[in-house]
């Protein structure tokens, strides 16, 4: 009867243990990420909200297939339904549903790294044309060849840049950058300074203003100013209009010239202080928008899309 009592009380003592163990063991193995992502969306009280780029902070988008499996496996193979005391963002549920949210945000950190890469290889390609043509301008002036150009009024020039594209991307809202020269307004008397008399003579032929725009935030205007009448590599340094900035010019034929803008100029003031890794100055590659070709690959592009349709579209039935 002792013995058997013993044998009895045994499994019952050891049965509560075992339990907190496990419970324990759990807690202890859910990933860092996991608690610093719930105690985020609880201070900040937006538990209901769903924003991905909560993780962000320690995200690795080359983070391996091998660290992910290490870092869920031994849930994999746990209990699925919540087992759990008190709140159940401490449990498996709430870790699968972070989880889940977190491997969604890891797909389209990769999605945006593939389409960054793409846009990359698609700028070095443009900046590639624009050095082209200034080592051809270099060769015809030793040779005393000059090129004249075109009058700027009402020109546009697409502008490209790797060095914008690494620090300032945006996945979700590209804009075109260009660069636009037009007529001046009527001279502005409310500018000081030795530009007054620049400004009085604006009106006058040859004279153009313009404007830069580098994405969704800076649009800055220039000028006005007199454009050189033949092909240089020597810059043309205009003044923004509000006479902050400073831009330089290099008009190297009538299809392609080269812009260079301070670093200031790129991070406007609501985006903080620019890293301390960015250029000072951003030079950009300018190639000239041929308004007859945009409206020839505008029209091949409308028929591509028709084509496509029409061959998306299910067949006709005879009756």
């Amino acid at each position: 009867m002792g013995r058997g009592a013993k044998r009895t009380d045994q499994p019952q003592s050891r049965a509560p243990r075992v339990k907190n163990t496990r419970r324990a063991t759990t807690r202890l193995e859910l990933p860092s990420w996991f608690y610093r992502v719930r105690r985020l969306r609880w201070e900040t009280s937006f538990l209901d909200a769903k924003d991905p780029r909560d993780f962000d902070e320690d995200l690795s988008e080359l983070e391996e297939q091998s660290q992910q499996e290490r870092d869920v496996e031994h849930l994999e193979k746990g209990v699925k339904e919540c087992q759990c005391d008190g709140d159940d963002s401490e449990c498996h549920l709430g870790y699968y549903n972070l989880r889940k949210e977190r491997e969604q945000r890891k797909r389209e950190k990769l999605q945006e790294r593939k389409k960054k890469e793409e846009l990359l290889e698609f700028e070095k390609s443009k900046e590639d044309e624009v050095r082209a043509a200034y080592k051809r301008l270099r060769k015809a002036e030793k040779k005393h060849n000059t090129t004249p150009l075109k009058p700027l009024l009402y020109q546009q020039f697409d502008l490209f840049c790797c060095d914008h594209v690494n620090y300032l991307y945006d996945s979700d809202y590209f804009t075109p950058r260009y660069v636009q020269f037009w007529k001046p307004d009527e001279p502005d008397y409310d500018v000081d300074g030795p530009d007054v008399k620049k400004l009085k003579h604006a009106h006058k032929p040859g004279f153009v203003s313009g404007c830069v725009r580098l994405d969704k935030r800076v649009l800055d205007f220039f000028g006005p100013f007199r454009p050189r009448t033949q092909a240089s590599w020597k810059p043309v340094k205009v003044k923004s209009l509000d006479r902050r900035y400073q831009l330089s010019f290099q008009f190297i034929s009538n299809n392609y010239l080269r812009l260079r803008v301070p670093r200031k100029m790129v991070f406007d003031e609501s985006r903080g202080a620019p890293p301390t890794t960015a250029p000072a100055f951003f030079d950009f590659a300018g190639i000239w928008l041929d308004p007859a070709k945009e409206r020839a690959e505008l029209e091949r592009a409308e028929r591509e899309k028709s084509l496509t349709e029409k061959e998306a579209a299910p067949g006709c039935v005879p009756q």
